[in-house]
Protein backbone atom coordinates (compact mmCIF):
# COMPACT_ATOMS: atom_id res chain seq x y z
CA UNK A 1 0.00 0.00 0.00
CA UNK A 2 1.26 3.41 -0.66
CA UNK A 3 2.95 5.25 2.20
CA UNK A 4 1.58 8.72 2.89
CA UNK A 5 2.84 11.38 5.16
CA UNK A 6 0.38 13.35 7.13
CA UNK A 7 1.26 16.85 7.95
CA UNK A 8 1.79 17.32 11.62
CA UNK A 9 0.70 20.62 13.02
CA UNK A 10 3.35 22.12 15.31
CA UNK A 11 2.47 22.53 18.92
CA UNK A 12 2.05 26.07 19.97
CA UNK A 13 4.99 27.27 22.00
CA UNK A 14 4.02 29.29 25.01
CA UNK A 15 6.02 32.51 25.12
CA UNK A 16 6.61 33.82 28.58
CA UNK A 17 6.87 37.54 28.90
CA UNK A 18 10.46 38.59 29.48
CA UNK A 19 10.70 40.61 32.68
CA UNK A 20 12.61 43.82 32.17
CA UNK A 21 14.43 45.26 35.09
CA UNK A 22 13.65 48.89 35.80
CA UNK A 23 16.39 51.20 34.72
CA UNK A 24 18.19 52.69 37.63
CA UNK A 25 19.62 56.17 37.89
CA UNK A 26 23.37 55.85 37.30
CA UNK A 27 25.50 56.76 40.27
CA UNK A 28 28.12 58.38 38.06
CA UNK A 29 25.52 60.87 36.84
CA UNK A 30 24.54 61.62 40.44
CA UNK A 31 28.16 62.32 41.35
CA UNK A 32 28.57 64.53 38.30
CA UNK A 33 25.47 66.53 39.17
CA UNK A 34 26.55 66.96 42.79
CA UNK A 35 30.03 68.14 41.80
CA UNK A 36 28.56 70.56 39.25
CA UNK A 37 26.12 71.91 41.81
CA UNK A 38 28.86 72.34 44.43
CA UNK A 39 31.12 74.20 41.98
CA UNK A 40 28.27 76.44 40.84
CA UNK A 41 27.26 77.21 44.43
CA UNK A 42 30.86 78.01 45.43
CA UNK A 43 31.33 80.25 42.38
CA UNK A 44 28.08 82.09 43.06
CA UNK A 45 28.89 82.56 46.73
CA UNK A 46 32.38 83.90 45.98
CA UNK A 47 31.00 86.26 43.32
CA UNK A 48 28.40 87.56 45.77
CA UNK A 49 31.00 88.22 48.45
CA UNK A 50 33.33 90.03 46.06
CA UNK A 51 30.60 92.22 44.55
CA UNK A 52 28.95 93.14 47.84
CA UNK A 53 32.11 93.88 49.82
CA UNK A 54 31.98 97.41 51.15
CA UNK A 55 34.60 100.00 50.11
CA UNK A 56 37.66 100.49 52.28
CA UNK A 57 37.82 104.29 51.78
CA UNK A 58 35.40 106.60 53.55
CA UNK A 59 35.20 110.37 53.94
CA UNK A 60 33.12 112.77 55.98
CA UNK A 61 32.87 116.49 56.81
CA UNK A 62 34.11 117.35 60.28
CA UNK A 63 32.73 120.81 61.17
CA UNK A 64 29.55 122.67 60.27
CA UNK A 65 30.88 126.24 60.29
CA UNK A 66 32.69 125.97 56.98
CA UNK A 67 31.06 128.97 55.32
CA UNK A 68 33.03 131.39 57.51
CA UNK A 69 36.40 129.67 57.12
CA UNK A 70 39.26 131.40 55.36
CA UNK A 71 40.84 128.11 54.24
CA UNK A 72 39.78 124.73 52.89
CA UNK A 73 41.54 121.82 54.57
CA UNK A 74 41.61 118.26 53.30
CA UNK A 75 43.06 115.54 55.57
CA UNK A 76 43.61 111.95 54.37
CA UNK A 77 44.85 109.01 56.46
CA UNK A 78 46.11 105.76 54.95
CA UNK A 79 46.14 102.84 57.41
CA UNK A 80 49.01 100.43 56.80
CA UNK A 81 49.78 98.48 59.98
CA UNK A 82 47.87 97.20 63.00
CA UNK A 83 49.59 96.42 66.30
CA UNK A 84 47.28 94.15 68.33
CA UNK A 85 49.24 94.49 71.58
CA UNK A 86 47.74 97.94 72.17
CA UNK A 87 44.99 97.96 69.51
CA UNK A 88 47.06 100.59 67.71
CA UNK A 89 46.91 101.57 64.05
CA UNK A 90 49.66 103.37 62.19
CA UNK A 91 50.08 104.76 58.71
CA UNK A 92 50.70 107.86 56.66
CA UNK A 93 48.70 111.05 56.33
CA UNK A 94 48.55 113.87 53.81
CA UNK A 95 47.38 117.42 54.51
CA UNK A 96 46.27 120.00 51.97
CA UNK A 97 45.32 123.54 53.02
CA UNK A 98 44.01 125.89 50.32
CA UNK A 99 43.14 129.59 50.82
CA UNK A 100 39.59 130.77 50.35
CA UNK A 101 40.08 133.51 47.75
CA UNK A 102 36.56 134.81 48.37
CA UNK A 103 37.44 135.74 51.96
CA UNK A 104 41.17 136.46 51.76
CA UNK A 105 42.91 139.22 49.86
CA UNK A 106 46.12 138.47 47.93
CA UNK A 107 48.20 140.22 50.61
CA UNK A 108 46.53 138.16 53.31
CA UNK A 109 47.12 134.97 51.34
CA UNK A 110 50.81 135.76 51.04
CA UNK A 111 51.13 136.42 54.77
CA UNK A 112 49.08 133.32 55.61
CA UNK A 113 51.27 131.04 53.48
CA UNK A 114 54.41 132.55 55.02
CA UNK A 115 53.18 131.99 58.59
CA UNK A 116 51.75 128.48 58.18
CA UNK A 117 54.81 126.24 58.21
CA UNK A 118 53.98 123.18 60.33
CA UNK A 119 50.83 121.53 61.66
CA UNK A 120 50.14 118.82 64.22
CA UNK A 121 47.21 116.37 64.14
CA UNK A 122 45.56 115.40 67.41
CA UNK A 123 42.73 112.84 67.72
CA UNK A 124 40.72 113.13 70.93
CA UNK A 125 37.90 111.20 72.55
CA UNK A 126 35.35 112.62 74.97
CA UNK A 127 34.12 110.00 77.44
CA UNK A 128 31.41 111.97 79.19
CA UNK A 129 33.27 115.03 80.45
CA UNK A 130 36.73 113.45 80.23
CA UNK A 131 39.03 114.25 77.32
CA UNK A 132 41.52 111.54 76.36
CA UNK A 133 44.20 111.51 73.68
CA UNK A 134 43.89 108.58 71.28
CA UNK A 135 46.33 109.41 68.52
CA UNK A 136 47.85 111.89 66.13
CA UNK A 137 51.00 112.66 64.21
CA UNK A 138 54.34 111.35 65.41
CA UNK A 139 56.00 114.68 64.63
CA UNK A 140 54.95 118.05 63.14
CA UNK A 141 54.07 117.94 59.43
CA UNK A 142 55.91 120.52 57.31
CA UNK A 143 53.75 122.36 54.75
CA UNK A 144 55.02 123.83 51.49
CA UNK A 145 53.85 124.92 48.04
CA UNK A 146 54.43 122.19 45.43
CA UNK A 147 55.44 123.45 42.00
CA UNK A 148 52.52 125.05 40.12
CA UNK A 149 50.12 124.35 42.98
CA UNK A 150 47.85 126.81 44.74
CA UNK A 151 47.72 125.20 48.19
CA UNK A 152 50.02 124.14 50.99
CA UNK A 153 50.66 120.39 51.20
CA UNK A 154 52.50 118.08 53.54
CA UNK A 155 52.95 114.39 54.43
CA UNK A 156 53.67 112.62 57.70
CA UNK A 157 52.94 109.57 59.85
CA UNK A 158 50.34 108.96 62.54
CA UNK A 159 49.22 106.50 65.23
CA UNK A 160 45.65 105.89 66.39
CA UNK A 161 44.50 103.78 69.34
CA UNK A 162 41.27 101.84 68.86
CA UNK A 163 38.89 100.15 71.29
CA UNK A 164 38.17 96.45 70.91
CA UNK A 165 34.45 95.98 70.26
CA UNK A 166 32.38 93.26 71.91
CA UNK A 167 32.70 89.89 70.27
CA UNK A 168 35.39 87.30 69.60
CA UNK A 169 38.91 88.69 69.66
CA UNK A 170 40.34 86.05 67.35
CA UNK A 171 41.28 86.96 63.80
CA UNK A 172 39.42 87.25 61.46
CA UNK A 173 36.44 87.86 63.75
CA UNK A 174 37.95 90.75 65.72
CA UNK A 175 36.26 94.18 65.62
CA UNK A 176 37.40 97.64 66.72
CA UNK A 177 36.05 101.15 67.17
CA UNK A 178 37.79 104.43 66.29
CA UNK A 179 36.45 107.68 67.74
CA UNK A 180 36.66 110.35 65.08
CA UNK A 181 37.27 113.78 66.61
CA UNK A 182 40.38 115.23 64.93
CA UNK A 183 41.88 118.67 65.40
CA UNK A 184 44.65 120.24 63.30
CA UNK A 185 46.84 122.85 65.02
CA UNK A 186 49.46 125.24 63.73
CA UNK A 187 52.96 125.10 65.19
CA UNK A 188 53.94 128.76 65.20
CA UNK A 189 54.76 129.72 68.77
CA UNK A 190 55.67 127.29 71.59
CA UNK A 191 52.83 128.71 73.68
CA UNK A 192 50.16 129.23 70.98
CA UNK A 193 48.63 126.50 68.82
CA UNK A 194 45.79 127.96 66.74
CA UNK A 195 43.40 125.47 65.16
CA UNK A 196 43.16 124.89 61.41
CA UNK A 197 39.55 124.06 60.52
CA UNK A 198 39.22 120.66 58.83
CA UNK A 199 36.71 120.53 56.01
CA UNK A 200 37.05 116.93 54.79
CA UNK A 201 38.47 113.94 56.61
CA UNK A 202 39.18 110.75 54.61
CA UNK A 203 40.42 107.34 55.73
CA UNK A 204 41.74 104.53 53.55
CA UNK A 205 41.93 100.98 55.00
CA UNK A 206 42.86 99.17 51.78
CA UNK A 207 46.25 98.02 53.13
CA UNK A 208 45.11 97.06 56.63
CA UNK A 209 42.67 94.20 55.90
CA UNK A 210 39.72 96.04 57.50
CA UNK A 211 36.31 97.16 56.27
CA UNK A 212 35.23 100.51 57.84
CA UNK A 213 31.67 101.51 58.75
CA UNK A 214 31.10 105.22 59.46
CA UNK A 215 28.42 106.13 62.03
CA UNK A 216 27.19 109.65 62.72
CA UNK A 217 26.76 109.95 66.50
CA UNK A 218 26.56 113.74 66.66
CA UNK A 219 23.08 113.64 68.22
CA UNK A 220 24.20 111.37 71.06
CA UNK A 221 27.74 112.68 71.57
CA UNK A 222 28.14 116.25 70.25
CA UNK A 223 31.84 116.28 71.14
CA UNK A 224 32.58 113.10 69.14
CA UNK A 225 30.65 113.56 65.89
CA UNK A 226 31.60 110.25 64.24
CA UNK A 227 32.84 106.78 65.01
CA UNK A 228 34.36 104.19 62.69
CA UNK A 229 33.57 100.50 63.25
CA UNK A 230 36.14 98.16 61.75
CA UNK A 231 35.33 94.60 60.65
CA UNK A 232 37.32 92.02 58.78
CA UNK A 233 36.18 91.33 55.18
CA UNK A 234 33.28 88.89 54.83
CA UNK A 235 35.26 86.82 52.33
CA UNK A 236 38.02 86.34 54.91
CA UNK A 237 35.60 85.26 57.65
CA UNK A 238 33.85 82.85 55.27
CA UNK A 239 37.15 81.25 54.26
CA UNK A 240 38.12 80.77 57.91
CA UNK A 241 34.80 79.05 58.64
CA UNK A 242 35.12 76.80 55.56
CA UNK A 243 38.66 75.79 56.53
CA UNK A 244 37.52 75.02 60.08
CA UNK A 245 34.61 72.85 58.85
CA UNK A 246 36.88 70.95 56.45
CA UNK A 247 39.35 70.28 59.26
CA UNK A 248 36.58 68.84 61.42
CA UNK A 249 35.37 66.58 58.59
CA UNK A 250 38.93 65.43 57.99
CA UNK A 251 39.29 64.58 61.67
CA UNK A 252 36.13 62.45 61.61
CA UNK A 253 37.41 60.68 58.50
CA UNK A 254 40.71 60.02 60.26
CA UNK A 255 38.93 58.46 63.23
CA UNK A 256 36.51 56.34 61.20
CA UNK A 257 38.24 55.18 58.04
CA UNK A 258 41.95 55.96 57.88
CA UNK A 259 44.58 53.38 58.76
CA UNK A 260 47.52 54.04 61.08
CA UNK A 261 50.06 53.50 58.30
CA UNK A 262 48.36 56.08 56.11
CA UNK A 263 47.78 58.56 58.91
CA UNK A 264 51.48 59.30 59.43
CA UNK A 265 51.89 60.64 55.90
CA UNK A 266 48.56 62.43 55.98
CA UNK A 267 49.53 64.29 59.15
CA UNK A 268 52.49 65.88 57.40
CA UNK A 269 50.36 66.86 54.40
CA UNK A 270 47.70 68.28 56.74
CA UNK A 271 50.25 70.39 58.61
CA UNK A 272 51.78 71.77 55.41
CA UNK A 273 48.40 72.34 53.72
CA UNK A 274 46.74 74.11 56.63
CA UNK A 275 49.59 76.50 57.22
CA UNK A 276 49.87 77.20 53.50
CA UNK A 277 46.23 78.29 53.57
CA UNK A 278 46.93 80.23 56.76
CA UNK A 279 49.66 82.28 55.08
CA UNK A 280 47.22 83.42 52.40
CA UNK A 281 44.43 84.15 54.88
CA UNK A 282 46.67 86.17 57.18
CA UNK A 283 48.12 88.52 54.57
CA UNK A 284 48.06 91.96 56.17
CA UNK A 285 46.77 90.52 59.42
CA UNK A 286 47.97 91.04 63.00
CA UNK A 287 50.52 88.82 64.65
CA UNK A 288 48.40 87.42 67.47
CA UNK A 289 46.95 83.88 67.09
CA UNK A 290 43.92 83.64 64.84
CA UNK A 291 40.97 81.27 64.89
CA UNK A 292 42.53 79.13 62.17
CA UNK A 293 45.63 78.73 64.34
CA UNK A 294 43.59 77.23 67.18
CA UNK A 295 41.67 74.97 64.77
CA UNK A 296 44.86 73.79 63.09
CA UNK A 297 46.69 73.09 66.34
CA UNK A 298 43.66 71.37 67.92
CA UNK A 299 42.99 69.12 64.92
CA UNK A 300 46.68 68.34 64.48
CA UNK A 301 47.13 67.30 68.11
CA UNK A 302 43.97 65.17 67.96
CA UNK A 303 45.21 63.47 64.79
CA UNK A 304 48.60 62.71 66.35
CA UNK A 305 46.85 61.26 69.40
CA UNK A 306 44.70 59.02 67.17
CA UNK A 307 47.77 57.70 65.36
CA UNK A 308 49.59 56.93 68.63
CA UNK A 309 46.56 55.17 70.11
CA UNK A 310 46.05 53.03 67.03
CA UNK A 311 49.70 52.08 66.88
CA UNK A 312 49.95 51.17 70.57
CA UNK A 313 46.47 49.59 70.78
CA UNK A 314 45.83 47.91 67.43
CA UNK A 315 42.36 46.91 66.36
CA UNK A 316 41.65 43.26 67.37
CA UNK A 317 39.24 42.86 64.46
CA UNK A 318 42.13 42.74 62.00
CA UNK A 319 45.16 40.57 61.40
CA UNK A 320 48.39 40.93 59.45
CA UNK A 321 48.82 39.62 55.93
CA UNK A 322 51.82 37.21 55.84
CA UNK A 323 52.92 38.55 52.43
CA UNK A 324 52.53 42.36 52.38
CA UNK A 325 52.19 42.83 56.17
CA UNK A 326 49.10 45.01 55.79
CA UNK A 327 46.10 44.83 58.11
CA UNK A 328 43.20 42.73 56.84
CA UNK A 329 39.88 41.85 58.53
CA UNK A 330 39.62 38.60 60.46
CA UNK A 331 38.09 35.82 58.37
CA UNK A 332 39.30 37.22 55.04
CA UNK A 333 40.43 34.67 52.41
CA UNK A 334 42.13 37.18 50.11
CA UNK A 335 44.28 40.14 51.11
CA UNK A 336 42.71 43.40 49.96
CA UNK A 337 46.17 44.95 49.40
CA UNK A 338 48.25 42.32 47.56
CA UNK A 339 45.25 40.12 46.47
CA UNK A 340 47.00 36.92 47.56
CA UNK A 341 45.06 34.10 49.19
CA UNK A 342 45.54 33.85 52.90
CA UNK A 343 44.51 31.22 55.43
CA UNK A 344 41.06 31.61 56.81
CA UNK A 345 41.16 32.91 60.31
CA UNK A 346 38.15 32.00 62.43
CA UNK A 347 36.17 34.94 63.70
CA UNK A 348 36.12 35.45 67.45
CA UNK A 349 33.02 34.41 69.33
Amino acid sequence: MPFSLKPVSPKPVSQKPVSQKPRRWPRSLTRTLLITFALAAATGFATYLVRHEQPTRIGCPIADERSSGKTFTFLALTFKEFHPAGNQFSGTLSVEVAPNTDRMQPEAIQKWSADLKKVVLRINHYDGHTLSYQGGTDSPVALAFPPAWGSLMGKGTFIWNAEAASGPFFYPFDRYTLHLNPSLMEVTDPAVYPNVLIDTFETDFANSNFIPHLNNIRTQYPNDPYEILLDRPLMLRSLAIIVGVLLIFWLFYLIRFAKPGEQAGQLVSLFVGVFSIRSSLLSGAPLFPSLIDFCAIGVYLAAVLIVLVRWTLPDHGTTECPYCKSQIPLGANVCCQCTRPVNTVPLPD
